[in-house]
């Protein structure tokens, strides 16, 4: 009888000891599904925040092309291509080139006017 009170405590002290393979891996597996919710929200936020910047860049783009056209009546701040010329655009109209459109693309004419359309790095389209 003595035997079986002195074996009690020792068998109980070796499972306080530490975690069993099924804790850990719960714990494994609840911390992967955290990490992959983060990763898919972060990957969203990236796109939507270059997509915001290359509209609002489309968009002061457009002011600077209307500003120059009421300033230079009958010239056109466009390039042979039809992409915005930049050049003449800065430093007066525009402080620096935008980077966070890969393309400007410049439609229209004189007397109807310009629109500049802004091409975003996943190849959506923003009209001004």
């Amino acid at each position: 009888m003595e035997d079986l009170a002195r074996r009690t405590p020792r068998r109980q002290r070796r499972r306080e000891q530490g975690f069993t393979l099924i804790e850990l891996l719960v714990v494994i597996a609840i911390l992967s599904v955290l990490a992959a919710v983060v990763i898919f929200n972060v990957v969203g936020v990236k796109s939507s925040g270059q997509d915001a910047a290359c509209q609002t860049d489309t968009s002061s783009t457009q002011t600077a092309v209307d500003d120059y056209e009421n300033d230079n009546p009958g010239s056109a701040a466009v390039d042979s291509a039809g992409s915005v010329n930049f050049s003449v655009l800065q430093p007066k109209y525009l402080n620096a080139t935008p980077t966070s459109c890969t393309s400007f693309s410049l439609t229209g004419d004189p007397t109807s006017g310009y629109v500049v359309t802004g091409k975003a790095p996943d190849g959506k389209t923003f009209p001004s």
